[in-house]
């Protein structure tokens, strides 16, 4: 049996480090308000992996999370989980998959930028896939 692939990443001040087992679920470019706020861009890419595939190490417990409750996509809060050291956004938890996804943002994962291409956006709540 093949082992499955890991994938490190960090915030900016590495604090808080974490392990990706396997690939995502799906890699995506989100054009909504949130991420383009967040990304300082027209969208921000993600890859999409079940809490169960992350292993979070925090021994400062600098984590922190801000839930976002008006305005989003689904109608329904989404947090925003970041490093309380240097304020670097880890990913989001949209409440619409019951806490039980986490969109991962590409660009802390080692190679993430060149490895994880994304294969669908979002722009207004509407998945497009295969469009990049």
């Amino acid at each position: 049996m093949e082992e499955p692939v890991i994938y490190y990443g960090s915030c900016l001040c590495g604090g808080i480090t974490y392990t990706l087992t396997g690939e995502p679920e799906q890699v995506v470019a989100c054009y909504c308000s949130h991420c383009q706020k967040n990304a300082g861009s027209k969208y921000q890419i993600f890859a999409k992996y079940p809490s169960s595939s992350i292993d979070i190490e925090d021994p400062s417990d600098s984590m922190r999370y801000y839930t976002i409750t008006k305005g989003t996509e689904s109608g329904l809060p989404k947090e925003k989980h970041f490093c309380g050291n240097c304020g670097c956004t880890l990913w989001t938890v949209p409440w619409k998959h019951g806490g039980d996804i986490k969109l991962v943002r590409t660009s802390l994962i080692e190679n993430g930028l060149a490895h994880f291409k994304p294969k669908a956006e979002i722009h207004k709540g509407q998945w497009t896939s295969d469009a990049l």
